[in-house]
């Protein structure tokens, strides 16, 4: 049997892929107990910065200047930040909000707040929840909304650390690789800072990964786990998923010969290839 499952690399531009970025991030060294850290949230003010892209730039500048003042008065070891996007305005505009932890545990006075961040509203709470599970489901979950102006972009790093935040050596227990299930991406959007490829948008890269699957199937010798991605022909995973069921359906297929579910088919080889998927793009190697 080979289990085909939908393409979802470790990034933070799908809800899915955040989970895979997560577990990522905990092989890396993130720290699992945050109780007690500042969680900061900053944004632009709309009526200074109209233009949401625009406002993007100008927050991303200073924000460097933002966390050096912070330095000078306050004895901050570390931090990790990632960039959110607001649901859209009513004129259809998507900005920008970065959220930091910080590595603090005392109170960090508003007043400088205020003055290390003059583009607009600062928010700053105690992490109350020491539960690092919890806290990520907040702040590094998956982008269900990204505008256009996004899309339209070749690079974009959502998210960012101090040095020291992680091991020096990058690794704890597993190798910072992959997960076979969501599949490694040959452009490398599994690198820390999701970075997408020259020759593609981030709109471009979206499409290609909805466009694409990973099937798992065990070899007959040794009984080894064997993935292989694939290429959507014509459709994306949720029209594949009609189709395999209206072709079970039409197969009057029992469940052991194929079973279907919004998040994975589980058929033969030969099934699999009478639906709409080229053959494999490439074969994935067990991480």
């Amino acid at each position: 049997m080979v289990t085909l499952r939908p393409y979802q690399p470790a990034s933070f531009l799908t809800p899915m892929g955040s989970w895979a970025k997560m577990r990522v991030l905990k092989r890396k060294g993130f720290p699992q107990n945050l109780r007690n850290w500042r969680f900061v949230t900053l944004t632009t003010d709309p009526a200074r910065y109209p233009d949401e892209e625009e406002a993007y730039e100008i927050g991303k500048r200073r924000l460097r200047q933002f966390l050096y003042e912070l330095r000078q008065d306050y004895d901050i070891l570390k931090w990790w930040g990632k960039i959110e996007f607001h649901e859209p305005d009513e004129l259809g505009r998507g900005f920008v909000h970065w959220h930091l932890l910080i590595d603090y545990k005392r109170p960090i006075a508003a007043a400088d707040l205020r003055r290390a961040w003059p583009l607009g509203r600062v928010q700053i709470q105690g992490v109350r929840d020491s539960r690092f599970e919890y806290l990520f489901k907040y702040v590094a979950k998956g982008m269900d909304w990204i505008p256009d102006w996004v899309l339209r972009r070749k690079r974009m790093r959502f998210c960012f650390s101090s040095p020291g935040f992680f091991p020096a050596d990058g690794k704890r227990g597993r190798k910072d690789g992959p997960s076979p299930r969501l599949g490694a991406d040959p452009a490398g959007t599994n690198t820390e800072n999701n970075r997408i490829a020259d020759s593609d948008t981030i709109g471009e890269r979206l499409k290609r990964w909805a466009r694409s699957a990973i099937s798992r199937s065990i070899s007959g010798r040794g009984g080894l786990a064997r993935y292989r991605r694939w290429e959507l022909r014509r459709c994306e995973w949720s029209q594949l998923v009609v189709q395999a069921a209206r072709l079970k359906i039409s197969r009057s297929m029992t469940d052991e010969e194929m079973t279907v579910t919004g998040h994975q088919i589980e058929t033969s080889e030969t099934w699999i290839q009478i639906l709409p998927v080229s053959y494999p793009t490439g074969r994935l190697s067990v991480a």
